[in-house]
């Protein structure tokens, strides 16, 4: 699986990549395997890839510690530069204390909010190709991202990792 980007749209997605053709495209990933880490609090991250306003954001991770709480990000990713759009409010788990969650909603903004940096960290260590234990061949939804007949297909570079562009032809 390979992150993918529709140039006309800015639509995204992780792709299969078959021995002759793009089949399957995941709309979200949720990382089991690895975790976020920030100043020892680890966190699980969902990816979500929208249909809809892919101009505006086309990106939107959720960020979670079962003990403080989440936050919610919308990213914009145009194939060579990836930005901030927006922040959901963060939530609190019930358990959590006051200062525990106040400690994690300050982490979340300095190391991923404030600095570009943290962004493009981020990008590096998730938007990477991966494979899945089981294929699950039968699931072909490519017909539902890719509707017309002709595309090309390109490779580029972002944070050190391959990413397909696919722009419609004729």
């Amino acid at each position: 699986m390979y992150p993918v980007i529709l140039n006309e749209n800015k639509r995204m997605g992780f792709a299969r990549i078959g021995k002759t053709r793009i089949t399957y495209m995941r709309p979200s990933v949720t990382w089991t395997d690895r975790l976020l880490e920030i100043e020892g609090i680890d966190l699980t991250v969902e990816i979500e890839f929208p249909e809809t306003e892919t101009e505006r954001r086309n990106i939107v991770v959720k960020l979670e510690n079962k003990r403080f709480g989440s936050c919610q990000v919308e990213l914009l990713f145009t194939g060579d530069s990836v930005h901030l759009v927006g922040k959901k409010d963060f939530a609190r788990n019930d358990d959590a204390t006051h200062t525990g969650y106040n400690r994690f909603k300050e982490l979340m903004e300095w190391h991923l909010f404030d600095e570009q940096k943290g962004i493009d960290e981020f990008f590096h260590r998730f938007f990477t190709p991966f494979t899945f234990d089981v294929l699950g061949r039968g699931r072909r939804n490519i017909r539902s991202f890719l509707t017309n007949d002709h595309y090309r297909l390109s490779v580029i570079q972002f944070q050190e990792n391959p990413f397909l562009l696919i722009t419609m032809e004729g």
